[in-house]
């Protein structure tokens, strides 16, 4: 007998959760739905398992993070293209540096040494499910009111000349949409379309 999957949160109780700011309810149910039914599929048919982490803590849950909404809009991205395709298909570019604290306990920035400036937060190699060739997808997240900087804009127009596709997300509402925009894609036997 297969477990059942939680009853998703009402929209009262999904406004409670920090992650509500960039995902609407409708949004919520879709990754409720894909988090239990598709990724967690085959750990759901397994009576054996336990505990399953419940979508509402299964991606980025550092609240007090400065860049939570952003952090957690990828975690989701990178987990669901992840599924689908090779690990090494789905990259996200240091572009970011650390804080450390000092002998004298001052924090300082210290900056990726891989980085690459104004590279998007996600890219991602997709294999058309015609098997005629890929396309590459570059995300850049920018939840609430972030902007993009002067290298990204540049990073944006190169990778367009390229024939790449690069798009803004701002919520996990513009992501579902980008997705139902493009065309299937399959690895392993498996296609979206959630």
């Amino acid at each position: 007998m297969t477990q059942q999957p939680p009853k998703p949160l009402s929209p009262k109780q999904l406004a409670t959760a920090k992650f509500s700011k960039v995902c609407s309810h409708d949004a919520y149910l879709r990754l409720h739905n894909w988090h239990y039914t598709v990724r967690n599929k085959r750990l759901m048919d397994d009576d054996k398992v336990g505990c399953i982490v419940p979508v509402t803590t299964g991606y980025y849950r550092n609240t007090s993070h400065r860049m939570y909404y952003s952090n957690w809009l990828e975690s989701v991205i990178w987990r669901f293209f992840a599924h689908y395709l090779e690990r090494n298909d789905v990259n996200i570019p240091y572009d970011k540096g650390q804080i450390i604290k000092t002998k004298s306990n001052r924090e300082i920035f210290i900056k990726t040494k891989n980085a690459q400036k104004g590279k998007a937060d996600v890219i991602i190699n997709m294999v058309l499910a015609s098997g005629q060739g890929s396309m590459i997808i570059n995300l850049e997240v920018k939840a609430n009111k972030d902007v993009m900087s002067a290298a990204q804009k540049t990073e944006q127009e190169s990778v367009r000349r390229k024939g790449q596709i690069y798009e803004i997300v701002r919520t996990l509402d513009d992501f579902w949409r980008l997705v139902d925009s493009w065309p299937l894609v399959y690895y392993r036997g498996l296609s979206w379309g959630v």
